[in-house]
């Protein structure tokens, strides 16, 4: 393994275990390499394996933990790490992990109990100011946050990760300038720091500079290729400035690492649909409403694309399940109206737009003027 030289590592792992079928710590191991290899499968058979073996190993719990994170299965990791914490209750480390989980179940609260408990436990380190700020950021307690950021560059002012926070804080409050100036701090003490780049994109955008906002982005997926939300702010961008081929290419490669990334298979049926290309902007529109079918947006969507198509009958279907996610979704409303007036069913049509229009969508009067008098 030290040597990189993952078939032979593989290979006499595997022969340990033929050797010893109750070698736990070879299960482990060969595990760790199927994760870093990409089997997750496989690594999770060895993983249950190894804690048939050995149940009282709070390492291999930690491990499995880790696993099931990747897997985006938190609450699995969360029981996980729970398990490893009960054998290991002093380990500061696994409680540092189980706030990670916390943040990703969105249980903010337990996570924040579980910072303090570990601060008053092992005391102040510039990590758990940070681990906290985080929480506090995505508590909108801003206040909050900015005073943890404080406490971690007390104790450490040249810390990358404790600028790029306080350029998010910032950012949050839209402080624009600040922003910028946190987030190249963060840069100049780190210029591997990836996600600062990203966030100091993000600024450039706010304040007007998209060619700047390119270069931090292009230079961030020159530091990790895999991140799709930086090709989704990438594509956001192109699309800004007229360069929609280009956005496309982005938002694909966003989803070639997350296929059910919503906003970035949005933007693209959008942008496949201003460019007249209906079809695979209705297949992208086809996919969002089977990823997320409790969106009255993504039906909107998926209508208004029919009903450039022609297909009245499936818009007007269309629209009708927006409304049945948000009946005040008066867009969607006044969409079926048009569906319905242009498959000749007038007395439909004209009650949606009124009520389109009786409601506020003021987009709509000119159409009821036109095909339903007053």
């Amino acid at each position: 393994m030290r040597l990189a030289n993952i078939e032979e590592a593989e290979f006499s792992y595997t022969n340990a275990i033929q050797a010893d079928v109750s070698f736990a710590d070879a299960y482990m191991k060969r595990a760790l390499l199927f994760q870093v290899l990409g089997r997750y499968q496989e690594a999770m058979n060895d993983f249950n394996t190894a804690i048939s073996l050995n149940p009282y190993s709070e390492y291999i719990f930690d491990k499995r933990s880790k696993l099931k994170m990747l897997k985006n299965d938190y609450k699995g990791a969360l029981d996980e790490i729970n398990q490893a914490i009960t054998i290991n209750p002093f380990n500061e480390d696994y409680i540092s992990y189980r706030i990670e989980d916390y943040i990703a179940l969105g249980r903010y609260d337990d996570a924040l109990k579980d910072n303090m408990d570990l601060i008053s436990t092992f005391g102040e380190t510039v990590a758990n100011y940070e681990q906290q700020a985080i929480i506090y950021l995505l508590l909108n307690d801003y206040a909050s946050g900015f005073e943890s950021i404080e406490n971690a560059l007390e104790l450490n002012p040249f810390s990358p990760k404790a600028h790029d926070l306080l350029g998010l804080v910032y950012l949050k409050q839209n402080n624009l300038e600040e922003a910028l100036s946190s987030f190249t701090m963060a840069i100049d003490l780190n210029p591997s720091f990836g996600i600062a780049y990203y966030n100091r994109a993000i600024t450039h955008r706010s304040l007007g500079h998209p060619e700047e906002a390119l270069k931090d982005l292009n230079t961030s997926l020159d530091i990790s290729t895999q991140e799709s939300n930086v090709y989704f702010m990438r594509g956001l961008i192109r699309k800004e400035m007229g360069d929609f081929q280009g956005a496309i290419k982005d938002y694909d490669s966003a989803l070639s690492y997350d296929y059910a990334f919503i906003d970035a298979r949005f933007n693209k049926a959008f942008t496949l649909k201003y460019l007249g290309d209906y079809s695979n902007a209705l297949e992208e529109a086809n996919a969002i409403v089977r990823l997320e079918p409790n969106s009255p947006e993504n039906w909107n969507l998926k209508g208004n694309i029919e009903l450039l198509y022609g297909q009245f009958d499936e818009a007007i279907e269309s629209f009708s399940r927006a409304l049945d996610q948000n009946s005040k979704f008066y867009e969607a409303q006044y969409n079926r109206g048009l569906a319905y007036l242009m498959s000749y069913r007038p007395i439909q049509g004209c009650s949606d737009l009124r009520n389109a229009v009786s409601y506020g969508f003021e987009e709509g009067e000119k159409a009821f003027e036109n095909f339903c008098g007053n």
